[in-house]
């Protein structure tokens, strides 16, 4: 079942109106598409702030006050660099039959076989931009990570992905790999040159 937001109209565009609905816990926004044209909103701050944990990537049935209520997804979030505020979210109406492209999370599972030998996983990509139909698009993308070993990788190309679900990356695109820490490199260097240096004396 896909998650239900009720929003309303914005009626007032002036600053002293914006910090009241903040202040209110409203997020001031904007919902458009091709149905609904572009409609300036305001909507519960929590129900966006429980999308945005979950990485953007849902589905969401927006309902306008008296109007209507269309599938849409959060296309952006305006955060304030210095204090963090929540100042602004875009909504998208999106058509079910066509594709969209929607930023995914990737969720790491497991733990890799090289962290008996002192391995650390390394992830180099924590999202994935994927084209799929809007009901399609994976909520999280899960990456098994439990059979790697020190010096092992997973690129793109190893991804499983539900069906009619597309990457838009390079196949040799990496994502998380299992390497020594540089302490542990370095002491095993100072090992190797001690046993040499025995060897030759």
């Amino acid at each position: 079942m896909r998650k239900k937001m009720t929003v309303e109209r914005r009626k007032e565009f002036t600053r002293s109106s914006l910090r009241r609905l903040r202040k209110n816990g409203r997020l001031p926004g904007v919902a458009y598409g091709k149905q609904i044209g572009n409609i300036p909103i305001h909507v519960p701050l929590k129900d966006i702030r429980r999308s945005v944990e979950l990485g953007y990537a849902e589905l969401i049935d927006m309902e306008i006050e008296g109007e209507g209520t269309y599938p849409v997804v959060i296309k952006e979030v305006q955060r304030d660099s210095f204090t963090g505020e929540w100042l602004h979210v875009d909504l998208f109406q999106v058509n079910m039959d066509e594709p969209i492209t929607m930023r995914v999370p990737l969720e790491f599972e497991g733990t890799p076989q090289g962290s008996k030998s002192g391995g650390v996983l390394q992830i180099q990509e924590e999202y994935l931009e994927v084209e799929a139909l809007p009901d399609q698009i994976p909520a999280v993308i899960k990456v098994d990570v439990s059979e790697l070993n020190v010096g092992d990788k997973l690129t793109v190309a190893d991804l499983k992905l539900p069906e009619g679900v597309k990457v838009i990356a390079q196949p040799n695109e990496l994502l998380v790999t299992v390497v020594l820490p540089r302490s542990v490199i370095v002491d095993i260097g100072v090992e190797e040159t001690e046993e040499t240096d025995e060897e030759a004396s």
